[in-house]
């Protein structure tokens, strides 16, 4: 129930400076305003490349190191999507790695191969799901990660024969589901995305030795290494799987950039990739970012296949508190952890979205949420005021009145001004809280506490100078407020000569 203007003066060891900690629900070390698994001890955070449903590109010439490829590099195009999930410590704990082949415009049945620059002996598990079917991979004999991914990826498309979304007459089609490859790691492993999308690899299904890498790598133990050196190959130790004249055989795009259609020369879509291959990749790095689409692949009827991502499932929040109307039904439900930030939702479910807000959980028996925080002078919006740093508690800002309302009418309908060592602590009835605007709600009735404990109705009046909470007591001689001293509660006269207490205060509901 609510308490009106009491006021409280609260020794200098109530209000020494406090660690704020905030509310962590499954114990993981990360509060749960920044946990994004926050009923699950093993997850806090999540990394995407390029982005949540964003997507990069492979493209390969399945003819290295022979003389007669054609160059349209789109033997074998990949879309790729990378989610990696890491717990409190910032250790890797999961990835999944989606694959959606976009084109097959080779003759040769090539597969799909990843390897991964973590140690094999960090990797708990690895499996494949096509689909809905999902299998378990066994590692390559290799000391880092490398699976197959798939033996053949024309079995996206049931074994078809011929060009597959490469040549422009023939109707376009798309694989019947992506390949998604989830790694589990051991406890403490170390992994960023920093290198996406890694090293992905085709090779000829019958012909395992025969890999074609992006220019960073040299191949897995299955590599035939007598490749290198023949033909055409003009690989250096730190540079594989490219020609004579520095072009790399596997590209990557980190965009969905276009990609050529059959047999056209991939330099007539990007013009600036012979300044790439002859600079050794140091020069004309964005090379597909200005295609010249008249060579690009485009179905004559109908559209490309558009690159997939499986849809995630929402985060269990069932841990949560259920009500998190303010921070006393957060102290109710037993999800305090002390003075600090925790989220907040006085809407309930299906309406705005939950916030953060600053709770304090020690004054007064807690349960106290921060919705004004003044420097200098009041508050006359009605509307929010810079709500989004109000937590932070160094700045004029405030909420929404009709959010403070719902706090308000939500809990015990009390509304507590802070400032410096004197605390205020009123209550109001449900009537006068759905009367309440900031600019607004004068001459209100308020309860006060006696010294026996009892809350009294209609005890004094105050005009808080037309805002909803401000200093200004007309009756400065009525036994009014309550003071702190110590563990000690007694009646004690207090009066505000009229004037309204300036400086840096807060006001806070429950």
């Amino acid at each position: 129930m609510l308490r009106p203007w009491l006021t409280l003066a609260v020794t200098a060891s109530l209000l020494a400076p406090r660690l704020a900690v905030a509310q962590d629900s499954d114990a993981d070390g990360a509060p749960d305003v920044s946990d994004v698994f926050p009923c699950d001890p093993t997850v806090a955070s999540v990394a995407y490349a390029p982005s949540p449903a964003g997507h990069g590109r492979l493209l390969f010439e399945d003819q290295w190191p022979v003389d007669y490829a054609d160059l349209d590099f789109n033997d074998v195009v990949v879309a790729y999507n990378y989610r990696l999930l890491f717990d409190a410590n910032q250790n890797a704990v999961a990835l999944r790695a989606t694959y959606d082949v976009l084109a097959i415009g080779g003759t040769h049945a090539n597969g799909l191969g990843l390897h991964l620059p973590i140690a094999a002996s960090a990797v708990a598990s690895v499996t494949r799901s096509v689909g809905g079917v999902t299998t378990t991979l066994t590692p390559l004999a290799d000391s880092e990660l490398t699976v197959e991914v798939s033996s053949d990826v024309r079995e996206l498309f049931a074994y078809a024969q011929g060009t597959i979304n490469s040549d422009p007459s023939a109707p376009a089609t798309t694989a019947s589901a992506p390949i998604v490859v989830d790694v589990v790691f051991a406890p403490g492993a170390s992994l960023t995305l920093a290198a996406a999308p890694f090293d992905v690899f085709v090779f000829r299904s019958s012909d395992v030795g025969h890999e074609i890498h992006l220019p960073a790598f040299r191949g897995s133990s299955r590599m035939n290494s007598a490749l290198f050196g023949s033909g055409v190959d003009g690989s250096s130790p730190s540079r594989s799987f490219v020609d004579t004249s520095g072009l790399p055989y596997a590209l990557h795009l980190p965009t969905g950039s276009a990609y050529p259609r059959e047999a056209q020369p991939i330099s007539t879509l990007f013009a600036e990739i012979t300044t790439f291959a002859s600079s050794g990749g140091t020069a004309g790095q964005s090379f597909y970012t200005s295609p010249d689409v008249a060579f690009a692949y485009a179905p004559s009827t109908g559209s490309a296949p558009a690159p997939r991502v499986a849809a995630e499932p929402a985060p269990d929040i069932a841990c949560l508190p259920q009500d998190l109307t303010g921070c006393l039904a957060i102290l109710q439900s037993g999800g305090s952890q002390g003075d600090g930030l925790y989220t907040i939702d006085p809407d309930g479910s299906g309406g705005d979205a939950p916030f953060e807000a600053y709770c304090d959980m020690t004054t007064d028996g807690g349960g106290w949420t921060l919705v004004m925080h003044v420097g200098g002078g009041r508050h006359s919006s009605r509307s929010a005021v810079n709500a989004a740093a109000l937590p932070g508690r160094a700045t004029h800002a405030k909420l929404d009145d009709l959010v403070i309302r719902q706090i308000a009418l939500a809990g015990q309908r009390e509304a507590m001004f802070l400032h410096s060592a004197t605390t205020y602590i009123l209550r109001y009835s449900a009537s006068e809280w759905n009367s309440y605007w900031s600019n607004g709600w004068t001459n209100v009735w308020y309860d006060s506490k006696g010294s026996d404990g009892v809350w009294r109705n209609n005890r004094c009046n105050g005009h808080y100078n037309n805002r909803g909470f401000s200093t200004w007591n007309d009756s400065p001689y009525a036994v009014c407020p309550v003071r702190y001293s110590g563990g000690t509660r007694y009646m004690t006269q207090y009066h505000t000569s009229y004037g309204n207490v300036g400086g840096t205060y807060g006001i806070y509901v429950r």
